[in-house]
């Protein structure tokens, strides 16, 4: 069983100020649009500030792989991130083991009936045939924002992967029949935002976050 400080969570509220990021992360960005360019340094900065507090290493000298479209890698044996964002905020983790995280608005519109017929799996449709309005909308962000987290931790592609992975109705765990995987998982509500998160070895509660203004 892992102990607290095995995993580590944090939220950056969005805002326009960039934390450094390396010469080949600058390269990187101006090879993309501007939205996504602005996104990439962001989500990259203030990976490097986080990791440089906890490891207590200068942020340039953080042996971070990130390049656009790629799970972001730590080297060194320094452990696992996971890296998701949604419209306000960034949503980090880091674990001693592989680990996958995901973040959306609890309020967002979704064309909820549309995604459960077309990505989930006949369990997960069963189930929401029974609900109505806001408890649909709300249980169908939930299985996704484990979904999304799930095929993070395996570094799958999003829509080949959406209904390769099913979530347990009591949203403790998400399995890939496929693959025989079975990965623990916790979703919570936190402040506005639905949070998501698996890893195959422990128990997961989302009962410490840090958030960065």
């Amino acid at each position: 069983m892992f102990k607290e400080k095995d995993i580590q969570l944090w939220i950056v509220h969005k805002n326009p100020k960039l934390m450094p990021v390396t010469n080949t992360e600058k390269r990187f960005a101006r090879k993309l649009s501007f939205s996504r360019s602005n996104e990439y340094l962001f989500t990259r900065g203030y990976l490097r500030k986080i990791l440089s507090e906890k490891f207590r290493i200068p942020p340039l000298d953080i042996p971070l792989e990130a390049p656009p479209g790629k799970p972001p890698i730590i080297e060194n044996n320094l452990g696992f991130i996971s890296i998701s964002h949604c419209e306000n905020a960034l949503f980090l983790a880091w674990c001693k083991e592989k680990i996958g995280i995901d973040i959306e608005l609890r309020n967002r519109l979704i064309p909820a009936k549309k995604i459960y017929q077309r990505f989930y799996t006949d369990r997960e449709k069963n189930e929401l045939l029974s609900l109505t309005s806001e408890k649909l909308r709300l249980k169908t962000l939930r299985y996704w924002v484990l979904k999304e987290a799930s095929i993070k931790w395996e570094h799958g592609s999003l829509f080949n992967g959406l209904s390769d992975w099913e979530v347990s109705h009591n949203l403790k765990e998400s399995f890939n029949k496929n693959k025989n995987i079975t990965l623990n998982s916790c979703c919570l509500d936190y402040q506005s935002w639905c949070l998501g998160l698996v890893n195959k070895s422990m128990k997961l509660e989302l009962n410490k976050i840090e958030e960065i203004f």
